[in-house]
């Protein structure tokens, strides 16, 4: 006669699992009972697992996972790839902007808009909406650009994600290619040594995002 086993294991487990990407440890605790019985020569074995974790988070949002509340930083890139962040009454300088014409190359940190590591089957895009202003002591706002463009996101690890160029570009059709220091009515040349604002909206690829501005000092001598 077959005879019947019943078996009852309970086990505690300390589990510390890293994720790199998220650069969160998660510490938990797993219990898991099993129930089993053995019936006859052949062992043939039925049984039950009921698992029960308790899992304490410390951290663990991963900054270039999309969520609802993002923040967003202006700066520049220094070096290979070292952001840093713009200051108010940081000068910039002029380049040769995607719409034509010539524009502020800025770069823009994001925490909590999604990006992935910077290999082309991975690669994101923001949907940007950038803006350049004059804003005068009264209020009075002088839109000096505004255009829409988009642009490649990458992951930093650990940081967030990371736009190196957002391009603030001039209305071409009203400041021209080129500064004339020479002429006293050139209005590029006119920019020179005032205080703009550069605004951007940022959207990730699923629709989240916001707005990030600074203060910086033009310098339309510094041109190619």
């Amino acid at each position: 006669m077959a005879s019947a086993v019943a078996v009852s294991v309970s086990v505690s487990v300390s589990v510390s699992v890293s994720v790199s990407r998220a650069r969160c440890d998660v510490m938990g605790v797993v219990r898991v009972v099993m129930v089993g019985a053995i019936v006859g020569p052949w062992a043939r074995l039925a049984s039950t697992v009921l698992l029960t974790s308790t899992l304490a988070v410390a951290g663990c949002d991963d900054p270039c996972a999309s969520s609802d509340a993002p923040t967003l930083e202006l700066g520049t890139i220094q070096g290979a790839s070292t952001f840093e962040p713009a200051t108010a009454g940081d000068e910039v300088g002029l380049g040769f902007a995607p719409q034509g014409g010539q524009g502020v190359f800025m770069a823009i940190r994001t925490v909590g808009l999604e990006a992935h590591p910077n290999f082309a089957i991975f690669a994101k895009q923001v949907e940007l909406n950038v803006r350049m202003m004059l804003v005068a002591e009264d209020g009075t706002i002088d839109v000096l650009g505004d255009f829409p463009t988009s642009a490649t996101i990458r992951c930093v690890e650990g940081e967030g994600g990371i736009v190196s160029q957002a391009a603030f570009g001039l209305d071409a059709e009203r400041f021209g290619f080129s500064a004339n220091p020479d002429d006293p009515n050139d209005p590029l040349t006119a920019l020179d040594g005032q205080t703009i604002t550069l605004e951007a909206e940022v959207k990730d690829v699923n629709g989240r995002g916001g707005t990030v501005s600074a203060d910086v000092v033009l310098r339309t001598s510094d041109q190619p």
